[in-house]
């Protein structure tokens, strides 16, 4: 992962060298933080989870709040922007407890939700330059997965077991102010199809996962986020 990321930085920065001379643009790297407001059908996995383990000592949560890289590449024209976005998102929760076997049981639940967007703002106030607010859309292409891994509390932790892998698109409404050594981005993120967590609800839940309506474990995964942003080249109040 961290192989590919810095592959990644180094293609930003070749392209920025040809693209930017000739067109207003800017590119760079940042962190974002947000929460999943609505994930119905992997709620309902971890809730069945809680439900028939009644030796927890601490439930599962959900993993709800994330984090995350953001790489961008900006392009700038006098009433808008064309944004490009690389997001990396993860959370996590956990259950713990003594079960019958008088055993300190751990389980982990690692949620990731990565994804590729690209949009259009316009900008808000009619300022010259770059620099500013600009309100607009994306369209994304996301990346969902579950990884889940159980173990002894005190003894080894083994690796995470990749549970689900899906894809979903989505669309971002999003307000970023752009500016000189600095850019923030506030956003909406709707999914528009279903995520599908049957198979995690096999995993997790056994003993009880046949009797489940599949409807229960499918829905919508809608989130919203800020990132804060570093930008590689100096934006102006007005172009050169």
């Amino acid at each position: 992962m961290l192989k590919s990321k810095i592959i990644i930085s180094i293609f930003f920065v070749f392209l920025s060298v040809k693209v930017f001379s000739q067109v207003g643009g800017n590119m760079g790297l940042g962190y974002n933080v947000g929460t999943h407001f609505s994930n119905k059908g992997l709620n309902f996995v971890l809730d069945r989870y809680n439900e028939t383990r009644s030796y927890l000592s601490t439930k599962m949560g959900k993993p709800s709040f994330y984090r995350g890289m953001t790489y961008y590449l900006d392009f700038y024209f006098p009433k808008g922007i064309i944004d490009l976005d690389l997001t990396y998102n993860k959370s996590y929760c956990f259950a713990e407890g003594v079960d019958a076997t008088k055993t300190l049981i751990h389980r982990d639940i690692k949620f990731k939700a990565s994804s590729w967007a690209m949009g259009f703002g316009k900008k808000i106030y009619k300022t010259k330059g770059t620099m500013g607010i600009y309100a607009g859309c994306d369209g994304n292409l996301l990346f969902i997965s579950v990884y889940s891994r159980k173990y002894t509390v005190g003894q080894y932790k083994p690796d995470y077991e990749k549970i689900v892998s899906d894809v979903n698109l989505g669309i971002t409404p999003f307000v970023q102010w752009v500016g000189n050594r600095i850019s923030t981005k506030a956003y909406i993120r709707l999914t528009i199809l279903k995520n599908y967590y049957q198979e995690l609800n096999r995993y997790l839940n056994p003993n009880t996962a046949f009797k489940d309506n599949t409807n229960d474990t499918e829905g919508f995964l809608h989130s919203m986020g800020f990132s804060a942003r570093y930008n590689l080249f100096k934006n102006y109040k007005k172009r050169k």
